[in-house]
């Protein structure tokens, strides 16, 4: 195959912000006395790549819904404060590999995030440069595998591989009918792990040489 554009996930593939959104979560939460516990890293690292409906229900699954609506968009605010504040920990080699890949190939970002997540990622890491397009669950209200083919179409692109570190990356790229990278470091343990991938990388840097390889 030549591949001839790339396409990633977010959250698990180029960074981590799991301490910034719990900080926030959490913020927002003690605003609400009575309404739940303090939520910890280890229950939202787990919600990472959801959609943020399944999110919301997974967080607040005992609340009516406008109420869970509401408190969730004041999370969200929130969250894009703080990760202006705190930023994410970006994962070893992610940078360079941007930097190579972009030389060479249009780059885009598909995320089950809410609306104005991807570009507090861009504005904070500078990324902005790197990708061509980028979207969302919480622009278009459609799931991940429609919004690849939709990039795909922005794009002009006939052979795009898909890099995610979930099982629903997994699925969405086969909803797309393009090969699927999984990113070994990110979230993809337990139920999460895709059943299986095309390619597997324990660096983002690691993706540069295949692409190379496969693209000639």
């Amino acid at each position: 195959m030549s591949v001839d554009s790339i396409l990633f996930d977010l959250d698990g593939t180029l960074w981590d912000s799991v301490a910034a959104v719990t900080l926030s979560w959490q913020r927002v939460i003690s605003r609400y006395p009575g309404l739940r516990g303090p939520v910890s890293d280890a229950e939202l690292s787990e919600c990472m790549g959801l959609t943020t409906d399944e999110i919301a229900a997974a967080i607040f699954p005992d609340i009516p819904q406008q109420l869970r609506d509401e408190i969730v968009e004041e999370c969200f605010v929130e969250e894009h404060a703080c990760l202006r504040q705190m930023g994410g920990k970006i994962y070893p080699g992610v940078a360079e590999a941007l930097e190579h890949l972009s030389s060479s190939y249009p780059l885009a970002i598909i995320s089950n995030c809410e609306l104005g997540y991807i570009e507090c990622f861009l504005e904070v890491t500078g990324f902005g440069k790197y990708f061509r397009d980028f979207e969302s669950f919480g622009a278009t209200g459609k799931q991940k595998g429609e919004n690849i083919l939709a990039v795909m179409q922005r794009l002009g692109s006939k052979s795009a591989v898909y890099v995610g570190d979930i099982i629903k990356d997994q699925q969405a790229a086969a909803y797309a009918g393009i090969p699927f990278v999984f990113a070994r470091y990110g979230f993809g343990q337990g139920k999460l792990k895709p059943s299986h991938w095309d390619y597997a990388i324990d660096s983002l840097l690691e993706l540069v040489p295949w692409i190379t390889t496969i693209s000639r």
